[in-house]
């Protein structure tokens, strides 16, 4: 299974988080700060750049990304209902994005009612989610420091990324429903 909007922002968040944990360990006056921050937002930008265009290609041609809508509405619902274990998505997605301590992620949307999921049509929510994390990969407070980093915008993806996954290619991740 390709998705071909997805599969280099893997990429981008490793320079992201590199350059976090890369920051930690320098002096605050190392004049090699500037030209990690800058590889950083080098990072960013492109990562903004794809997440719009996956959401202009899914709105514009849904069929070629391999998505079927209503299924990713449904896992996504249940994953903002009851939460998804961090570390069954850690294994699933062979990253260590949650902490051991967090028993279950919540995707959450801000504003989002989890009752008015099942109101809004599936594209339509859809193209909820990929905004959503557009705009916090475009929120400059998702870059504070690494926490934010990791919370806002590293995990979300994560599982947006697994959503779209477990959604389109069940039998990959031994699952039959959400």
């Amino acid at each position: 299974m390709e998705y071909p909007l997805l599969e280099d922002a893997p990429n981008d968040i490793a320079v992201i988080r590199t350059t976090f944990e890369t920051l930690d360990l320098l002096p605050a006056e190392d004049p090699a700060r500037a030209e990690i921050i800058e590889v950083a937002y080098d990072a960013r930008n492109n990562l903004v750049s794809r997440f719009r265009d996956v959401r202009g290609g899914i709105q514009a041609n849904l069929p070629a990304y391999h998505l079927d809508a209503e299924q990713v509405k449904a896992y996504a619902a249940a994953m903002m209902k009851h939460g998804y274990p961090g570390r069954r998505l850690n294994a699933m997605m062979k990253i260590e994005a949650f902490d051991e301590g967090v028993a279950r992620y919540y995707y959450r949307v801000p504003g989002l009612d989890v009752k008015a999921i099942y109101q809004m049509p599936a594209l339509q929510f859809l193209m909820l989610l990929f905004n959503d994390m557009l705009q916090n990969i475009e929120n400059v407070a998702s870059y504070a420091d690494g926490r934010s980093f990791r919370q806002a915008v590293f995990q979300k993806y994560i599982a947006l990324l697994f959503i779209c996954y477990a959604t389109s290619d069940p039998m990959f991740y031994g699952m039959t429903s959400a």
